[in-house]
């Protein structure tokens, strides 16, 4: 009996240990899966902000003219975050729940965005019509403000000048345009002079010499000091005979070039003609300074005083000629005549000899001096 007992309870604690076992097992119920999170919106977000950094890395050191606007790089970014939100929601209804399948759309779909997208938008912009006469100083990261250079002016100025005829009035545009005359402007007053005495030359040449003269004082209007002006001046004025307006040409001249010693040779000249040797005389006597080794100038000067009755100031000049020109005949024949005047025959007859011992006194010369020595 103990021993039917005992397998009873043996029974019994098995049986009872079974019921709890199966309420137990009654009692557990699976767990939620856990949601495994998805990794295409951490990859949108990082490339977008990636891209972003990269736009506005390139928009700040971009040159000046070439840089796009900063609403531009808004719009595309913006554009971009945009197109990421649709992929991942599409992606998000549309694919299978399983991770790899989302990996595998994930790393198939993200690099056609990035790609196709950036340079798509990203536009430079135009610069504007100014801004294409000046160069924009390169912009550092610590400065934003452009310096644009200076343009210096061009050293000539073109002025364009298009003639309009009455028969052009009313023409379609079809037709060709009038012809346009180029004409060069210069600046300066030597360069108006230069243009004015090119001007000149081709009016003579045209044989339009009145032309040609108004040219010339023209050319002098611009520069006083243009010598070849003048001088052509002073030649065309001679052979017109216009004796007046030459020697106040010549005057003029000598005031701004007192060393154009030629001139004063000339104004003397012409007032010599005009009997008015006291004006020649202090003309060739204002500017002897600038024609002291000058035996042409001291002999002429010499003649003037011979003429004047002033024979000492003679004598001194013309020996001051024969020493500058020792085998010139003409300076020891106005010496030899100076010391005459101022009765110094011996020395004159020794001026004489000298004078035809040069070999270049002329026939006439050449005889009177025969006869002042005899």
């Amino acid at each position: 009996m103990s021993l039917i007992n005992d397998m009873l309870r043996d029974l019994e604690t098995r049986r009872s240990d079974e019921i709890k076992r199966q309420n137990l097992q009654g009692e557990i119920r699976p767990l939620p899966a856990v949601p495994q999170r998805s990794l295409v919106v951490p990859l949108l977000t990082t490339v977008v902000l990636i891209v972003l950094l990269a736009a506005v890395a390139y928009w700040w050191f971009m040159p000046s003219p070439a840089r796009p606007t900063m609403a531009a790089v808004v719009v595309t970014t913006t554009t971009m975050m945009t197109t990421a939100a649709t992929t991942t929601t599409t992606l998000a209804e549309t694919a299978p729940a399983t991770t790899s399948t989302i990996r595998l759309v994930t790393t198939t779909t993200l690099p056609v965005t990035t790609t196709t997208t950036l340079p798509m938008q990203v536009k430079p912009v135009s610069p504007a019509p100014s801004e294409k006469l000046a160069k924009a100083v390169p912009v550092t990261p610590s400065t934003r403000e452009e310096k644009p250079k200076v343009i210096e002016p061009l050293p000539s100025a073109v002025v364009v000048e298009k003639p309009v005829k009455p028969s052009a009035v009313g023409k379609t545009k079809g037709e060709p345009a009038a012809n346009i005359e180029v004409k060069t402007a210069a600046h300066t007053p030597r360069e108006r002079a230069e243009a004015d005495y090119r001007s000149a030359q081709t009016m003579l040449s045209g044989g339009r010499s009145a032309e040609a003269v108004d040219a010339l004082r023209s050319a002098l209007k611009h520069d006083l000091e243009y010598t070849p002006a003048r001088q052509l001046l002073i030649r065309e004025l001679l052979e017109q005979r216009r004796i007046d307006e030459t020697m106040a040409v010549l005057s003029e001249g000598l005031e701004h070039q007192p060393r154009q010693t030629a001139w004063a040779m000339s104004l003397a000249r012409l007032q010599v003609e005009k009997n008015d040797l006291a004006a020649a005389e202090r003309t060739l006597a204002r500017f002897a300074v600038h024609a002291a080794g000058n035996a042409e100038y001291a002999g002429f000067h010499a003649h003037v005083h011979y003429r004047l009755g002033h024979f000492r100031e003679a004598v001194v000049l013309y020996q001051n000629a024969a020493r500058l020109a020792t085998g010139e005949g003409r300076w020891w024949f106005g010496l030899g005549v100076a010391l005459e005047g101022d009765g110094r025959n011996p020395e004159a007859r020794d001026a004489f000899r000298q004078a035809l011992a040069t070999g270049t006194l002329n026939a006439e010369l050449s005889a009177l001096a025969m006869q002042r020595i005899r």
